[in-house]
């Protein structure tokens, strides 16, 4: 990423998650480094995939066998989207972790919502259920040592 203002530059490099900054008028490079940026953005990589995948549940129930052309191209995008950015997840979390967490919200986004849209049925087991796969999330979250380091 890259910005510039009034003889100042900046570079954000998310790899590093460093600020490489260069003020011409000092012309110096000053370096700020933020804590766990990489894991923060591996993260948020997560919660995308996990949107995608359950776009890709939802759509795959549409397609009726894959008979239907829209929603067949949908749940091809939103398979493709999801595991692409799984993959730059898996970049910095333990796979145990990024593909539990990954199919965990996709199952909870896609009973909820497969409830509300497709009008299934929602009782206390699967209450229950949603409540102890959110704890195991958060507790893979918790847990997560590159989180943490």
């Amino acid at each position: 990423m890259r910005a510039s203002a009034e003889g100042a530059e900046a570079f954000w490099c998310v790899d590093t998650g460093y600020l490489y900054m260069h003020a011409s008028r000092v012309a110096k490079n000053m370096h700020i480094h933020t804590n766990n940026w990489g894991a923060v953005m591996a993260w948020i990589y997560l919660l995308i995939a996990s949107v995608f995948e359950v776009v890709f549940a939802l759509a795959t129930n549409a397609t009726h066998g894959f008979t239907e052309l829209w929603p067949s191209l949908l749940t091809a995008g939103a398979a493709a989207g999801g595991i692409f950015f799984l993959s730059l997840a898996l970049k910095t979390l333990d796979v145990g972790v990024g593909y539990t967490v990954w199919t965990g919200i996709g199952s909870v986004g896609t009973v909820v919502l497969g409830s509300v849209i497709f009008h299934e049925s929602m009782n206390a087991g699967k209450a229950v259920a949603f409540v102890l796969i959110i704890g195991g999330v958060l507790g893979l979250k918790l847990s997560d040592r590159s989180a943490t380091a």
